[in-house]
């Protein structure tokens, strides 16, 4: 229903057709940067196979501060993401801190580092490279 009013009201002229495309291309925007941040949310390293909590932590991602456009595309639940899966039960206004005491008080080497990566190019690129590499079997 929203749709096709949508389409009757731009054709009717009610809805000025420059509107409506500038509308369109917002909300297409929104939809492909919405499937992106969900895709890079997990490496997909894994065939299928049973997952321990560290395999399922380390397949999916922390994109921690500093970095203001990590808090525009990923917000709270999404900027800690692989912490999610290691403390599923820790809220999300909780996640921030909890970083910060983990990367305070783990060495470097940790794997608990290994999950964190600091922009969305970066996962977008290793993403690529991922589904390049299934493809060629």
């Amino acid at each position: 229903m929203w749709a096709i009013s949508f389409v009757v009201l731009t054709a009717t002229g009610v809805f000025p057709i420059a509107a409506s495309l500038t509308f369109l291309a917002i909300v297409s925007a929104i939809a492909v940067l919405n499937q992106v941040r969900t895709l890079v949310a997990h490496l997909w390293e894994n065939e299928g196979d049973a997952m321990s909590i560290t395999d399922q932590y380390l397949d999916s991602v922390n994109v921690p501060p500093p970095g203001l456009l990590a808090e525009i595309w990923a917000p709270v639940g999404l900027r800690y993401h692989a912490l999610h899966h290691l403390l599923p039960g820790l809220p999300y206004h909780a996640l921030p801190e909890a970083h910060r005491r983990l990367t305070g008080e783990l060495g470097d080497g940790s794997s608990y580092h290994h999950a964190n990566y600091s922009t969305l190019s970066g996962l977008i690129v290793n993403l690529v490279k991922a589904c390049r590499k299934a493809v060629r079997g």
